[in-house]
């Protein structure tokens, strides 16, 4: 009987199924603890990228952020404590209404309730008025409650004023008066108001606000 040679053996130890695949494991095995190592070196660094990007943003956002706080705490600072007075309680309503009943001839025997009608819109009756209510103060901050005495009748134009005045923004053809406090509007009521004798819309007005003040006791 003939003995296998040891090429044959050899071969046989070789192409052996369960030698074969841990072999062919053993070679794969470098390669792929490689692939595996640029692919978790790759995910690093796509993450990091990621978050220094999120950082870039934030810093972004938070310098935005700190810009902002500090115009409207500069704005604050500068406002007028007359503001109110200045600019809102002095404003004037219904002047097309007031011109048309100004316009009748002296002469013209005029109705009583026109007069009462014209004697009213030219009075503090129709005049935006306010009185301080609550006072609160938090931290750097004071809040003062100002009430509307009586309500006001007003037209569109009228509207765009008052609105432009107290929120310190344009509304065409009205700019904002310059030191404008912060004006919260915590109540506003709008109503139309029916008369005979005009054809413009005329509104009732009441509203309520919420001024807000820089405590005079902090530093720039």
């Amino acid at each position: 009987m003939k003995l296998p040679t040891l090429t044959i053996l050899f071969k046989e130890y070789l192409f052996h199924p369960v030698i074969f695949y841990c072999t062919l494991a053993i070679g794969i095995l470098p390669s792929l603890f490689i692939a595996l190592h640029y692919s978790s070196k790759h995910a690093a660094l796509g993450n990091l990228a990621t978050n220094l990007e999120l950082l870039q943003k934030r810093s972004k956002i938070s310098s935005h952020k700190k810009n902002k706080e500090a115009q409207i705490l500069s704005e604050m600072r500068g406002a007028d404590p007359y503001y109110l007075d200045k600019y809102v309680e002095s404003l004037n309503f219904l002047d097309p209404e007031i011109k048309k009943w100004q316009r009748l001839s002296p002469l013209e025997k005029i109705p009583l309730a026109i007069e009462k009608r014209l004697e009213f819109l030219r009075s503090d009756n129709n005049r935006l008025l306010f009185a301080e209510g609550e006072i609160q103060s938090e931290g750097m901050f004071r809040e003062i409650e100002e009430k509307q005495k009586h309500p006001v009748e007003v037209n569109e134009d009228d509207l765009k004023k008052i609105l432009c005045a107290i929120e310190g923004v344009k509304i065409s053809p009205y700019s904002a008066p310059e030191k404008h406090p912060q004006f919260l509007i915590k109540q506003f009521e709008l109503t139309k108001k029916m008369h005979p004798d005009i054809k413009e819309k005329v509104f009732v007005l009441s509203m309520q606000l919420l001024k807000r003040e820089l405590l005079s006791d902090q530093s720039p």
